[in-house]
């Protein structure tokens, strides 16, 4: 064997112990990693939010299913209908 044929080897079991131990970092990440707080989100919510586009209300109480709608409907009227609240 010649020396960079054995070099070349030798650099590929070092690529593949790097790459074996990232992985092995990702994939035994803590349960409680996932739960810590990442970023915060804050919006106004008019009136108009609260209708979908047909003008019906969109609230069925204040339930999970209802923010999400809710939510929803703020981004659509402000990126698809241009209906900026004011601030």
């Amino acid at each position: 064997m010649s020396a960079s044929f054995r070099f070349r080897l030798k650099g590929l079991k070092y690529e593949k112990f790097y790459i074996i131990s990232l992985l092995s970092v990702f994939l035994t990440t803590p349960a409680w990693a996932a739960d810590t707080f990442i970023c915060s989100y804050t919006a106004q919510i008019s009136p108009q939010d609260k209708l979908n586009s047909s003008g019906k209300s969109i609230i069925s109480g204040y339930d999970k299913k209802s923010v999400i709608a809710i939510l929803r409907q703020d981004r659509a009227n402000y990126h698809t209908f241009h209906k900026r609240d004011k601030v």
